[in-house]
């Protein structure tokens, strides 16, 4: 008798305990598998977002313009971007032979970004980075470059970006296309006789 007494009071003590756990435990598996699949839904779905926005590429526009008056050939950087970004960095590369940098001015793309440039970054390099925490216009100037030249001779000269990187707004890179120019530095025909 004591050893069923025994046996059964400590049955009740496990069950006592115990049972509202295993309860928990399968209605919390149904609740847990609902939500799990809600969560593996909401994902996919997301991503199929993100692929869609990286389809889409961002074309960086290099325009040139001469002034012969001035001898001066002023650069103008646009971008037109579909997808939201805060943030870019580039090499414009020139012909320091014929061309010597005068001045560079910030476009309305990145008036409220912080701006790095450094004209002496190399030889025939132009480096521009710049960040901001808020997203970026997407479309409209960049930089513009203004350079002179010293030649009476008619010189072909090309202005090209390279090492282009452009972020997103959530740090992933945007893919791109670049449409460089060159510009033609007309003869001097008063020089030339």
């Amino acid at each position: 008798n004591y050893n069923s007494n025994k046996i059964m009071n400590s049955n009740r003590g496990r069950y006592k305990f115990n049972r509202p756990l295993v309860l928990l435990m399968k209605k919390g598996g149904v609740i847990m598998k609902r939500l799990f699949t809600i969560l593996l839904f909401l994902v996919s779905i997301l991503s199929l977002q993100i692929v869609a926005y990286a389809a889409d590429d961002a074309t960086l526009n290099v325009t040139g313009t001469v002034s012969e008056e001035n001898k001066t050939i002023t650069v103008v950087i646009g971008i037109d971007s579909p997808t939201p970004f805060c943030g870019c960095s580039f090499n414009l590369n020139y012909d320091s032979e014929i061309l010597k940098f005068e001045s560079l001015e910030n476009g309305s793309v990145i008036e409220n970004a912080t701006v790095i440039t450094n004209e002496n970054y190399d030889k025939n390099i132009i480096r521009v980075v710049c960040a901001s925490a808020r997203e970026l216009p997407q479309s409209g100037k960049v930089i513009t470059v203004t350079f002179t030249y010293d030649t009476n001779e008619n010189k072909e000269v090309a202005f090209q970006i390279e090492d282009c990187k452009i972020a997103g707004v959530n740090g992933e890179k945007i893919a791109f296309s670049v449409n460089n120019a060159s510009v033609n530095i007309p003869s001097d025909a008063k020089n030339d006789s």
